[in-house]
């Protein structure tokens, strides 16, 4: 290496020229690709294009043996953006249609919060993380995954696979939710509206595609508070979803006094919860992703909980969550419904 000392680091064109020379060299003789990614990277630092299409190409193409395609995109995307021939964009933008074809929703999402922390370069970061769990712990390699999101996917299909094998699989939803019985006769009520925060970005939001029976139909709306609600009633009842990654994130800073100022306005409803896709065992361990303390996450939900009435629910995942939401929702709306209609508050005479 040290000849690489006479090339200054800071002058980008000179670290591309050096890494792209070592790269042609290991197409040659498979010698030499970490020192190019050692100078393509520094050139791309300083927003070199090329660097960043290179990169892209070393991660992207089988020959390189190192394939990960949730870094290619970064490099191909942040090529895109700086390339300044067309023709060379048009080559990055090409690469990012073909990437995009074999990687889910969360890879993408990933590949671009890497691209906008790499100028940023923040002490901790999803990539930092992630490239830390490859090179501490061998077991995280042997997974073949590319990014963070990928290993908290196969952690959480193992710990599902294990809930499985000690016996606990929740059997599938009622064909309806709610039965209301007076005087020894079926009450019929008719089946709500959904409504769902237009914030609550399409991918997230839950379907209901399991339980859909059980309401007359959804809409969008942008609500005040909260991410579901129902229709004629979205003044009474608010249900805010969280997942774990959400729910640590809105507990601690920055994101910790929008999320206060939420619950505040949830206390004024009628009805209202806080359903979590996690268990509270889960919620209590160590995070992959966050350096926030599990003890002062849950201790701040339980004094939201008594503070202002809100119910925390743990409900162990994200199909589980969706249940309980729709439980909640139907069984309120029916109650009410009972309510405006002058019959008495009760699903059933003498029990509930």
């Amino acid at each position: 290496m040290s000849n690489n000392l006479n090339i200054a680091s800071d002058n980008p064109e000179a670290c591309f020229v050096k890494g792209e020379a070592l790269r042609q060299r290991f197409l040659e003789s498979r010698e030499g690709l970490e020192d190019s990614l050692v100078w393509l990277t520094r050139a791309a630092k300083h927003g070199h294009g090329m660097a960043f299409f290179n990169l892209g190409l070393v991660h992207f193409d089988w020959e390189y043996q190192s394939r990960n395609l949730v870094e290619a995109f970064m490099w191909f995307y942040l090529a895109s953006k700086t390339l300044k021939l067309k023709k060379d964009r048009s080559k990055a933008e090409s690469r990012l249609r073909k990437l995009a074809r074999e990687m889910s929703e969360a890879q993408k999402q990933e590949a671009f919060e890497w691209a906008s922390d790499f100028f940023n370069a923040p002490v901790i970061s999803k990539r930092n993380i992630f490239g830390f769990l490859k090179e501490k712990i061998p077991a995280v390699s042997d997974l073949g995954v590319s990014c963070l999101a990928d290993v908290v996917k196969v952690l959480e299909e193992r710990f599902e696979n294990e809930k499985h094998d000690r016996g606990t699989q929740p059997v599938s939803p009622p064909p309806r939710s709610v039965r209301v019985i007076h005087r020894f006769s079926t009450v019929k009520i008719p089946k709500p509206t959904v409504l769902i925060d237009s914030r609550e970005p399409e991918r997230f939001a839950y379907t209901f595609e399991r339980i859909g029976k059980w309401f007359s139909g959804f809409a969008r709306k942008a609500l005040k508070t909260g991410d579901y609600s129902l229709e004629e009633w979205e003044d009474e009842i608010t249900i805010e979803r969280k997942t774990l990654d959400d729910l640590v994130g809105s507990v601690m800073p920055p994101n910790r006094e929008r999320f206060i100022g939420e619950c505040e306005r949830m206390a004024g409803f009628k009805r209202k919860a806080i359903v979590v896709e996690a268990s509270l065992e889960e919620v209590k361990s160590p995070y992959m992703i966050s350096a926030a303390h599990p003890n002062a996450v849950v201790g701040t939900l339980f004094a939201i909980q008594e503070r202002w009435d809100i119910p925390i629910i743990w409900a162990g995942n994200r199909e589980l969550a969706e249940e309980t939401v729709a439980h909640i929702l139907s069984k309120f709306h029916a109650l009410r419904w009972l309510e405006e209609n002058n019959h008495p508050r009760h699903f059933i005479d003498g029990d509930i």
